[in-house]
């Protein structure tokens, strides 16, 4: 969340960070990471997360390292976003962090090699190049971050 802007956040309580699994909401990034090791992993959280008070201390010393984001005025669209991208793509940050500055929402759908989304991605729109990033507003797939960022721009920038 970009500095000086709580938009997305309502009431006193954030809600981030937050998932949605199967209707399911999960707060908080250790009841996050818990359920996603006993859902798809091997049931075994990594030592590095399960630390408690000092994963979270770490976790926040690297934000530290982090380039600060002020919030930008910006448009919101008629219907969430979707950013089809691999997790650790350059790429991806740079549309991720445009949208976070803007308090846009999107939804995230990452995309490993062979993955079903990725799949999803080529059977709805003819190809399963990444980031891609969906607009269904004015039905708009745009490829790559700098052709995603001028769009975010002419369509929701002010």
């Amino acid at each position: 969340m970009p500095a000086g802007r709580h938009a997305l956040r309502p009431g006193r309580v954030p809600p981030f960070p937050q998932l949605v699994d199967d209707g399911q909401l999960i707060r908080e990034s250790s009841a996050i990471v818990r359920h996603l090791v006993d859902r798809y992993g091997d049931g075994h959280v990594p030592l590095a997360l399960r630390l408690g008070p000092l994963t979270t201390l770490a976790s926040g010393l690297a934000s530290l390292a982090l380039p600060r984001v002020r919030a930008i005025a910006s448009e919101a669209p008629a219907r969430p976003l979707e950013l089809f991208a691999d997790e650790t793509s350059a790429e991806a940050r740079q549309i991720r962090q445009w949208l976070c500055a803007r308090e846009i929402a999107y939804r995230w759908r990452t995309c490993g090699r062979g993955s079903a989304k990725l799949a999803e991605l080529a059977e709805r729109t003819g190809r399963a190049e990444l980031p891609a990033l969906l607009d269904p507003g004015p039905g708009v797939d745009v490829r790559g971050a700098g052709a995603a960022v001028a769009h975010l721009q002419r369509t929701y920038g002010r």
